[in-house]
């Protein structure tokens, strides 16, 4: 079985490799869009792959101000009076769901590997606060 499991992994990273060298090429012919995944991938626990998701959904990344941003990719609080459930677009018609869930996967990583987050983590779980929310 371990075996099978190993097989398993090595095609996953093969895999893997292939689509970020795709995307690194298609990134290397857009010089605004690397000029941005490049500024993404300054932050510890943002790779390629995680800044090219982001870009590629939200375009407009680098050209508005930070609450705008949050706002947009969807980890803003929602206003008064809003659903409190998100939903499936946002509305510029495009899925709400692919930048909050990109940027949840970069905030785990940036935790495991990051020490002033993973410290910002430990206070806030001091504090109360449950370990993710959804």
């Amino acid at each position: 079985m371990q075996a099978q499991i190993d097989r398993h992994r090595q095609l996953l990273q093969t895999e893997l490799a292939r689509v970020e060298q795709e995307v690194a090429a298609f990134l290397a012919s857009c010089p605004a869009l690397l000029a941005t995944v490049q500024l993404l991938r300054t932050i510890l626990g943002v790779g390629l792959l995680t800044a090219a998701t982001l870009v590629a959904c939200r375009p407009e990344l680098g050209q508005l101000g930070r609450t705008a941003i949050a706002s947009l990719v969807g980890v803003a609080p929602p206003e008064r009076g809003e659903w409190a459930t998100p939903s499936a677009a946002d509305h510029q018609g495009r899925p709400s769901d692919g930048p909050p869930r990109v940027l949840y996967l970069a905030a785990l990583a940036g935790v495991r590997h990051n020490p002033w987050l993973w410290a910002f983590h430990e206070l806030l779980r001091a504090a109360g606060k449950p370990p993710t929310v959804g």
